[in-house]
């Protein structure tokens, strides 16, 4: 099989360029991440790949280098097939897919042994129903990044009343199987994260959460990342909205700001001790290392199981945020 223009994450480039050995530095990467697809024509205002960004860096998404690999797809696969700390394989793809790409994705669905996720927006109901349908793809994700209806079109350049109906329409047709992540730190509210959550939730879709990472070269690049107190908090309430099955009317919203839930602090101490709440949490098997931080930050999500000192400090960092409502 001759060698195709596909993108993988810095971690998951040398993991399979560095097969079967590997160094220790690397961050263990347990999902193998591509990216396929030219410059976007999407206009997201984040994103380094969108047509608004004016850098001349298309290696990037979000704040991780995607070098290419110059390796046959089918090794490509077959080294992910047996690396086994490859729980899943992620294909990212930009709106601007060649036949070659969408052949590429065709090819290593039959190749691969692991389950796959796509992360694209399928035009209709008929091309999603022909993704989901290829062999091992088990999850479809919809980007909706933004929680804030008001600034969505200028952060999406979309309409979001017509990217909700696709959301709504594809979790009917395709139940369990949509998955989408909100970006905290775009200008959202509180009140936005969580009467989106909850509009999610309807939908019967969980989403993963990252943190806003300014790019320079995209309109967004001046805003500062969101306090990691207020993402940590939202952490919880994803935990609690999703999972603990928590009303709405337990929140208290001041405004737009978020001042307090109806929640003993034992209670939150006792859902975060495990610090799970606190790690990546997308499709089975997702962890991103350092997809919203450098490593020298501490991280907004663990990649791996947080310590009982990140634990303590991550809950701090939420009775904080209440203590200065």
């Amino acid at each position: 099989m001759l060698c195709v223009l596909i993108r993988a994450s810095y971690a998951t480039h040398s993991i399979i360029s560095m097969f079967p050995s590997r160094k220790n530095n690397i961050p263990l990467c347990t999902t193998a991440y591509f990216l396929l697809g030219k410059k976007c024509s999407g206009k997201c205002a984040f994103c380094i790949q969108s047509s608004n960004s004016i850098s001349n860096d298309s290696s990037k998404l979000s704040r991780i280098s995607w070098p290419e690999l110059h390796i046959p797809l089918d090794k490509i696969i077959s080294i992910v097939n047996n690396v086994i700390e490859f729980q899943r394989i992620c294909i990212q793809a930009t709106k601007c897919l060649s036949k070659s790409d969408r052949s590429t994705i065709k090819d290593i669905t039959h190749i691969s042994n692991k389950p796959i996720s796509l992360s694209m927006v399928p035009k209709d109901i008929k091309e999603a129903e022909n993704l989901l349908s290829l062999p091992n793809v088990d999850f479809l994700n919809l980007s909706l990044d933004s929680a804030s209806t008001d600034h969505f079109k200028d952060i999406k350049g979309e309409n979001p009343n017509a990217f909700w109906e696709k959301l709504s329409l594809f979790s009917s047709h395709f139940p369990k199987k949509i998955r989408t992540h909100i970006i905290i730190g775009m200008g959202e509210s509180d009140r936005d994260l969580i009467d989106t959550m909850f509009k999610l939730k309807r939908l019967n879709i969980i989403p993963s959460l990252f943190a806003f990472f300014p790019l320079k070269g995209t309109p967004m690049q001046h805003l500062d990342q969101s306090p990691r107190n207020r993402y940590r908090v939202f952490q919880l309430i994803r935990e609690l909205i999703f999972f603990q099955n928590i009303s709405k009317d337990l929140f208290h919203i001041d405004g737009n700001r978020l001042t307090g839930i109806d929640i003993e602090i034992s209670d939150i101490r006792k859902i975060a001790s495990s610090g799970e709440i606190f790690m990546t949490r997308g499709c089975p098997g997702c962890n991103r290392p350092y997809y919203n931080e450098r490593p020298s930050q501490i991280p907004y999500n663990f990649h791996e199981k947080p310590n009982k000192k990140n634990i303590q400090d991550s809950i701090e960092d939420i009775l904080s945020f209440f203590a200065k409502s």
